[in-house]
Parts: structure tokens; sequence; C-alpha cells
């Protein structure tokens, strides 16, 4: 017997998919990384489902991520970014993250306009 609540299950699905994502970033497969991205994103929000988008960010691991990547998480979200109250914050470390990375105008410039 199942005994997983939705709310459970929407975060193990979360926490596969970001799984899935990393393993497909540690061996640089960048563009099975994106589509994967896309695809899955594509789907949840198409089915308007907001609790998965808010487990993926707040479950999400800058450090683990490209660049890349993380502008894709905000650009595929910003017109849902009302309904992923969990965003904001995954916003606020991809910044800090990519400013470590590059410097902060770059940064800025890479993922300002998607908060």
């Amino acid at each position: 017997m199942d005994t997983l609540t939705e709310n459970e299950r929407a975060a193990a699905s979360a926490e596969s998919f970001l799984d899935e994502l990393y393993g497909l970033v540690r061996q640089n497969k960048k563009d099975e990384a994106a589509d994967l991205l896309y695809d899955h994103f594509h789907d949840i929000l198409t089915a308007c489902d907001y609790e998965q988008c808010r487990d993926i960010f707040r479950f999400a691991d800058v450090k683990k991520l490209t660049t890349s990547l993380m502008r894709s998480f905000l650009s595929l979200t910003f017109r849902a970014k009302e309904e992923i109250w969990t965003r904001p914050a995954f916003f606020e470390t991809a910044l800090a993250e990519i400013t470590r990375q590059q410097d902060g105008t770059r940064a800025a410039r890479l993922v300002g306009h998607l908060r």
C-alpha cells in the first residue's frame, strides 16, 4: 500500500527530477540537461502543477547547476512566478552563485530581469 501523501509524492518527484538533472550536469551533457529541464517544466507548467514547481525550487542546489540552467529555471517560470512562492529565494541564491562565478555586472545582466 502506498503511504505517501500527495505532497510527499510531489516532493519525491521533484527530487528525482533534480537528481537526473544533476547527473547530466556531472556528465557534462549540457544539451541533454537543457532538454530535460525544458521538457519537465513544460509538462508541469502546462498541467499547472505549481506544487511541483515550488518543490523543485525549494530543493534545487545552484552549486550543482550551470549558469545557463539557473537562467533557464528562472526564464521558464517567469510568467508563473506569482504561483511559485519558492522562486524568489532560488533567484537570490542563483544570483549570488552567478555573481560568485562571474562578476556582479554580468550576473545582473544575465538574470536581473528575471526577478
